[in-house]
């Protein structure tokens, strides 16, 4: 019984050690790739302006791979603070209005749709949709989900 206890404190431990590296390396990350994203998108605009010749695929997909890194540091960042948040509250999850994430999460992508000329729509109920669910899991469940439509999905 005390070498299972003694392994059972080891993982714990593991996964704690885990869990802080990923909150800090997300959280270091977040700065250089912020800046690689600026000076992609800063490019783009300079070329744009000045006329200048480069091939356009190649700086488009620079910048939206700064953006999807971007978007992955976020969301290792919501992990490590969900998963805390989630420990200290028990692990018990409230109930949650499920409409308000879904839009907010779908709201951005819904507008970059609209750039690429597609059309994203929120059909929910009227009435309160609720569940237990964590909200910043469900949000990034949804963006991830409309982000990948995007990107892979038909022209419809």
């Amino acid at each position: 019984v005390e070498r299972i206890n003694d392994l059972m404190l080891d993982v714990q431990h593991s996964v704690a050690l885990q869990r802080r590296f990923v909150a800090d390396a997300a959280h270091q990350l977040r700065t250089p790739v912020a800046g690689v994203r600026v000076l992609a998108q800063e490019l783009q605009q300079e070329l744009k302006d000045s006329g200048g010749e480069v091939t356009p695929g190649l700086l488009r997909e620079l910048v939206a791979s700064s953006e999807r890194m971007g978007r992955l540091v976020s969301q290792l960042l919501n992990l490590a603070r969900s998963e805390a948040a989630l420990r200290g509250a028990g692990a018990e999850l409230p109930p949650v209005d499920l409409v308000p994430i879904v839009r907010e999460a779908a709201e951005p992508l819904a507008l970059r749709a609209s750039r690429l000329g597609r059309h994203v729509a929120l059909h929910a109920p009227m009435q309160t949709c609720r569940a237990r669910a964590h909200p910043v899991w469900l949000g990034e469940a949804v963006a991830n989900l409309l982000d990948n439509a995007l990107r892979h999905g038909g022209p419809e």
